[in-house]
């Protein structure tokens, strides 16, 4: 949530016997608050150093659909707004506190 809108709903998993891979999905929201059709789902892999983030085709997805916010876009679909993307899976890496801890775990602090 922001201060005045939705932004997104968002859901996560780790990637079994992988400490370093997760997956999220992201339902976002427009500006008037509208649901936008298609649910993002990108794997995050962190690195010694960083988190690489790729936008899965829906068939490479651990989940299929997602009820009423729908089934998981189309890759080329969300690239096409990659940056809104990438911004809210970082606010959500940063700001998730189950996930940005077990991030914060598996990166070494210099």
């Amino acid at each position: 949530m922001s201060e005045s809108r939705s932004l997104a709903a968002f859901w996560y998993r780790w990637a079994d016997g992988h400490a370093n891979v997760f997956h999220l999905a992201v339902a976002r929201f427009d500006d008037a608050d509208h649901l936008i059709p298609g649910v993002a789902c990108v794997k995050g892999t962190i690195t010694s150093e960083d988190i690489v983030y790729t936008v899965l085709e829906s068939d490479a997805s651990p989940w299929s659909e997602f009820g009423h916010f729908g089934g998981i876009a189309p890759r080329e679909a969300v690239l096409q707004d990659s940056a809104q993307v990438f911004s809210l899976v970082d606010l959500i890496a940063a700001r998730e506190d189950r996930l940005s801890d077990r991030i914060a775990a598996v990166i070494p602090r210099a």
